[in-house]
């Protein structure tokens, strides 16, 4: 993958790290089972694997941080990870909340 620009919600633009991906998902499951086995951290790097792949297709060099979260839930529903799909959502709202604060 190229160097990929993400344009954050306060329109700062950072470098785009995959392992940024991982850990929403990670929290995420930690929130629903609180902690993470050895199987369903392959689910998750396998998960993001495919948004990879999916963000990869897109071919843009600025990618908006909204725009990730769609194809992470959109992955996560293919999936059939729709419980863990809610789950990211609810994080990403809660973290939202905090920001405006």
């Amino acid at each position: 993958m190229s160097v990929m620009l993400v344009k954050k919600r306060d329109e700062r633009v950072e470098t785009f790290h995959r392992q940024k991906i991982f850990h929403g998902l990670e929290r995420a499951e930690k929130s629903l089972y609180g902690e993470l086995s050895m199987n369903r951290k392959e689910v998750l790097d396998s998960i993001v694997d495919t948004v990879l792949s999916k963000i990869e297709s897109l071919a843009k060099s600025e990618i908006k941080s909204e725009e990730i979260e769609a194809v992470i839930l959109e992955c996560l529903k293919q999936e059939g990870e729709t419980v863990l799909a809610n789950q990211f959502l609810a994080n990403r709202i809660e973290w939202d909340k905090k920001r405006e604060k």
